[in-house]
């Protein structure tokens, strides 16, 4: 058994978490499904573009689970204040959905790992971060310059889990082009309970950017921690019509053709 499984398992028997806070490996479970449920909106895009039906998907995973989103909320934060503990919990989700996919092979648990197709994560930095007052920056950023990958009308993604939330944060992504034209996108992020966010830029097809950066400012309650992890930067390619395998041309049949109409494909 990997060492961070025995951990677990040693501080499940020898010491007891408050009540109202799920079990570490209890939790550690429920970490990789909710993990694979993301996993399954971001690979299914078009069965999940309205919110209702996201929501529905991680109300099956507490279900499956039985725990309410309050309980679930309530550990997260219980185990962000206790960051030890919590890196150890998301180190034994990460091994059972490991086990997972050596036992099935699952699309959906593999992209949970790393997101599949056209899509692909490029964040290159740690995955957790942990902030207070005294930390020397609250401020995360990235700064991405073109790459053999990069193509006009990318659209990047960056993603995170508040699992402390602070009390502000306020981010954005800049596109910057090269005859000079500069696009920002920001907002002030719901932060007041845990759970994933994310802010989207579809970057501009008709010119060539030369670089996109983020920034993100955080503001820690009092003395407590902002504890963000499951960081991601998404690229993905703009869907184009052109991308269709298989385009119909279907001509008129005239009065002397056979019954049948004539299909053309491109």
């Amino acid at each position: 058994m990997a060492m961070a499984a025995v951990a677990i398992l040693a501080m499940s028997a020898c010491s007891r978490v408050p009540d109202g806070v799920i079990d570490p490996e209890r939790m550690a479970a429920l970490m990789a499904d909710v993990r694979v449920a993301d996993a399954v909106v971001s690979v299914n895009t078009s069965d999940y573009r309205n919110p209702v039906d996201k929501l529905a998907l991680k109300q099956a995973v507490l279900d499956r689970h039985g725990v309410t989103q309050a309980q679930f909320d309530s550990s997260l934060m219980w185990y962000g204040h206790n960051i030890g503990l919590y890196q150890d919990v998301t180190e034994r989700s990460i091994e059972l959905l490991e086990e997972r996919m050596t036992r099935l092979g699952s699309e959906a648990t593999a992209a949970a790992m790393s997101i599949a197709g056209d899509s692909v994560d490029i964040w290159q930095t740690a995955r957790l971060y942990t902030f207070t007052s005294k930390s020397p920056t609250r401020t995360l950023t990235f700064n991405l310059k073109p790459d053999r990958n990069w193509e006009s009308g990318d659209v990047y993604t960056w993603r995170a889990r508040f699992v402390v939330p602070p009390a502000n944060a306020r981010w954005g992504v800049t596109a910057e082009y090269d005859d000079g034209a500069v696009e920002i996108v920001s907002n002030n992020m719901s932060t007041s309970t845990p759970g994933k966010r994310e802010i989207t830029i579809f970057t501009d097809s008709t010119r060539r950017a030369v670089s996109v950066s983020g920034w993100m400012e955080l503001t820690p309650v009092g003395d407590g921690p902002v504890v963000v992890d499951s960081v991601e930067l998404v690229r993905r390619r703009r869907y184009k019509p052109e991308y269709q395998q298989f385009q119909r041309l279907i001509i008129p049949r005239s009065h002397g053709s056979s019954a049948s109409d004539t299909v053309a494909g491109n």
